[in-house]
């Protein structure tokens, strides 16, 4: 199971059936997409969500700056994020 996949389980952002889901899709293709961009575009969650866990998960100063503010957007334009 992936790091990213168990993260955005035990936040509840998606379940353990859509993760399964989009693994097993990525399997099945030998599909080389991110997990994350697979989740985005199977509707399961925002790119937005995946970022923030990732800068959450790395410590990024980033993410700090997200804590701070509250402000997605600005979070987002300083990050310069493309997913």
């Amino acid at each position: 199971m992936s790091r990213l996949g168990e993260m955005l389980r035990k936040e509840k952002v998606i379940t353990k059936k859509q993760l399964e889901a989009v693994l097993e899709e990525q399997k099945k293709k030998k599909n080389h997409k991110r997990l994350g961009k697979m989740l985005v575009s199977s509707g399961y969650t925002d790119k937005e969500v995946i970022i923030s866990l990732l800068d959450q998960q790395q410590n990024s100063p980033y993410w700090e700056i997200f804590k701070k503010t509250g402000s997605l957007e600005a979070y987002l334009k300083i990050k310069k994020i493309k997913l």
